[in-house]
């Protein structure tokens, strides 16, 4: 293969999609206690409840990581890009 083809705007997309995803995560624990405050039985709000501060941690830690492969993939796509407008310039002789 002689040829690298990389679709940039392809490669932003899937960033603003785990960037979307991250901002849901970010708001499940609301989503979670105030389904403990709506079931109206004490031993499954109390157990509704557990999971959600559980699942704060585990939350906290997927979200940073979604932000982080979000930023990757943007810094992906401008770096090729960066490197695709330098190539045409050098082959058209602008410096």
């Amino acid at each position: 293969m002689d040829r690298l083809v990389l679709d940039t705007a392809e490669i932003r997309r899937c960033a603003q999609s785990l960037d979307a995803i991250r901002g849901e995560l970010e708001n499940a624990e609301t989503i979670a206690r105030g389904g403990a405050d709506a079931v109206g039985h004490r031993g499954l709000a109390e157990q509704l409840g557990d999971f959600a501060g559980n699942w704060d941690r585990k939350r906290e830690q997927t979200v940073s990581a979604v932000a982080e492969l979000a930023r990757l993939c943007t810094t992906l796509a401008d770096s090729f890009d960066g490197l695709d407008s330098d190539l045409a310039r050098v082959q058209r002789g602008d410096g």
